[in-house]
């Protein structure tokens, strides 16, 4: 987000948004909340980011098991097949 202005979020499609009947009012918020620090810091943010991606790691890594696990068990059926006749 290093374009983010004030208003920015207007440029995004919104499904769940009030009605802002008084526009002088909901600018006085706005200017009255520019200064304020950020509700969710930077540091939160990627730290969240690092967190989703060892989810996607380990996500990944089980799904590489399964497939071992599965090849294995094709592996040792072949085998004793193979022995077995």
């Amino acid at each position: 987000m290093k374009n983010w202005k004030i208003n920015s979020w207007r440029n995004y499609p919104v499904k769940h948004i009030p009605e802002y009947p008084d526009q002088k009012e909901l600018d006085g918020v706005l200017s009255k909340i520019k200064d304020f620090p950020p509700l969710v810091f930077a540091g939160e943010t990627r730290h969240l980011k690092e967190q989703l991606a060892d989810v996607v790691m380990e996500k990944l890594f089980y799904y590489k098991v399964e497939i071992v696990q599965k090849v294995l068990q094709n592996f040792i059926l072949i085998t004793l097949e193979i022995h077995l006749n």
